[in-house]
């Protein structure tokens, strides 16, 4: 009976300390940014007029045939995520062909914004001959979510 009595004080001890957790984690400004930081992002971004991406594509990619672009192949086992105990896993398209516009892809977290830049590591090349300093600073022209 003693230590019935000990576990729900426990339990309600390990409550209070959960809900202090949780009350400290909101009034905490630590967030990566809040709904009017994208107020004000979208505001300012409005007065300006629209300015589309520079492509930084080599013509050895914007001009390659569909078949050669299809043997660009991401490497599964790079997938962003991967190593995380999450069903979702994050791949990308190389840019080349008809996809010559780079995107900024960001991770946004509780805490901080970070960049996804483009790595050829996350690409299998197959047969096509690149110039490794020619793809070394590109960018990623799209993503693909995978749930498993």
């Amino acid at each position: 009976m003693l230590t019935k009595v000990k576990n729900k004080g426990g339990l309600v001890k390990m409550r209070w300390t959960s809900a202090a957790v949780l009350l400290a984690l909101y009034a905490n400004n630590s967030w990566a940014f809040t709904i009017d930081d994208v107020a004000k992002q979208a505001k300012t971004l409005a007065g300006k007029g629209f300015e589309a991406p520079k492509s930084n594509l080599p013509s050895q990619f914007r001009e390659m045939k569909f078949a050669d672009y299809q043997q660009i192949q991401f490497n599964h086992d790079k997938a962003y995520w991967g190593k995380l105990r999450t069903p979702f896993k994050l791949e990308f398209y190389h840019q080349g062909m008809y996809f010559d516009t780079p995107v900024k892809i960001n991770e946004v977290t509780a805490s901080s914004v970070r960049e996804i830049k483009y790595n050829p590591d996350y690409f299998n090349f197959g047969n096509v001959k690149h110039d490794a300093d020619a793809v070394k600073n590109l960018a990623l022209p799209g993503l693909r979510f995978s749930i498993l």
